[in-house]
């Protein structure tokens, strides 16, 4: 159904695992209490519409401009998130939610195309997307699968889990607050408890924890079908940056781009060594490259394919594993499910995920009836 495309605007879906945390501890996803802490959690996230980028405690500052650019010559967009509808459906272990991702002051008119006098003023608003999300609950371990929708290359995960540990942490300071202004404290069973237990009973903070999926057999077909490859030795300066000087060398030999792709695939690869074992590979001497002041300490791959270009770099192969819809438009529930439940079913070994797979038919006759029903529900609070 879905096939590796190039990086157009249309939709397809990426796959990742995710672990559900408490503080640092992996919980288990056939519990129903976790499932539960999701999906209350998911819905804090969904109380409004969140704007901008929230801040966590690990974060440096964000201010993302050169020190000599004065902010002010920079008209401001923020992003935003908002959750049409979620659910939970115990018997086939999948909590639905629907994620509408936009970006607050990016357009200034919402234009008829039938008739280009007729303008919205929309500066103000934030022209949504709605994206599929889909957790697949584990069934005897701790690490499950997200699908998630995506129209070109994005997609609304990122966001998601952030706001999810935003939404958890300001829970649980709330919490918090109220134990400390209560003058008498009671546990779950309504035995009275002091105030330092009380406090130690409120639920670490909760996170999502999630990591693309390689696609063993796509990684294949890519090398398979590749049709060309372009080796960049590059130098990054102290700032990061990359010099204008680079040495790029066209990889004709078919093992040879293999051996590279295969040595590029390593999650805790080791990029100097990396670096070395391609010269090796190229018949090249490091040091006369050092002669010609060019130090190389980033290495890339330029590869082209009958299904697109793409660049790859040690490591870092989520690229890659991009699924599109050969049709244009936005696929409806069925042929978007039939494709992700197939897709998920042939990753359950290659990422060691222990799942039951929900019926094809099931599943599109529930997502049906809830969409519909926050359709209705939207259409009820607009009036």
């Amino acid at each position: 159904m879905g096939e590796l495309g190039e990086t157009m605007a249309n939709w397809g879906y990426r796959v990742y695992t995710f672990e559900m945390r408490e503080g640092k501890t992996a919980l288990t996803q056939e519990l129903e209490g976790h499932r539960e802490r999701l999906l209350e959690t998911l819905r804090l996230v969904g109380e409004c519409t969140r704007v901008g980028k929230p801040r966590l405690r690990r974060d440096t500052d964000e201010n993302s401009l050169p020190e000599d650019e004065d902010p002010t010559d920079y008209d401001r967009t923020s992003p935003t998130l908002s959750v049409r509808g979620v659910d939970y459906n115990r018997e086939l272990h999948v909590v639905h939610v629907v994620v509408a991702l936009g970006e607050r002051g990016l357009h200034d008119y919402a234009t008829n195309p039938d008739d280009h006098n007729d303008r919205l003023d929309v500066e103000n608003r934030t022209a949504e997307t709605p994206m599929r999300v889909d957790f697949f609950m584990s069934t005897a371990q701790t690490k499950g699968f997200i699908v998630a929708e995506t129209l070109g290359m994005r997609d609304a995960v990122p966001a998601l889990t952030r706001w999810i540990t935003y939404c958890s942490l300001k829970e649980r300071e709330k919490r918090n607050c109220e134990i400390e202004e209560q003058s008498q404290h009671f546990d779950s069973n309504g035995i009275e408890i002091s105030k330092s237990k009380a406090i130690e009973l409120v639920p670490p903070r909760f996170t999502i924890k999630t990591e693309r999926v390689a696609d063993p057999e796509l990684l294949k077909t890519v090398i398979d079908e590749m049709t060309s490859m372009n080796a960049d030795f590059i130098q990054i300066d102290s700032n990061g940056k990359e010099r204008k000087r680079k040495l790029s060398i066209r990889v004709d030999d078919a093992t040879i781009r293999e051996r590279i792709i295969r040595r590029f695939e390593k999650a805790d690869s080791d990029t100097d060594a990396i670096i070395l074992d391609t010269f090796k590979d190229l018949d090249m001497d490091p040091e006369y490259l050092s002669k010609g002041n060019l130090e190389v300490n980033k290495i890339q791959a330029r590869i082209r394919s009958p299904q697109g270009s793409k660049t790859l770099t040690p490591g870092k192969f989520s690229d890659l594993f991009n699924y599109h819809f050969k049709a244009d438009g936005h696929p409806r529930t069925t042929p978007y499910y039939q494709a992700i439940l197939d897709k998920i079913d042939h990753l359950q070994i290659p990422a060691q995920v222990a799942l039951k797979l929900p019926d094809e038919g099931d599943i599109i006759e529930w997502i049906n009836r809830e969409e519909s029903s926050w359709e209705k529900q939207a259409q009820a609070d607009a009036r």
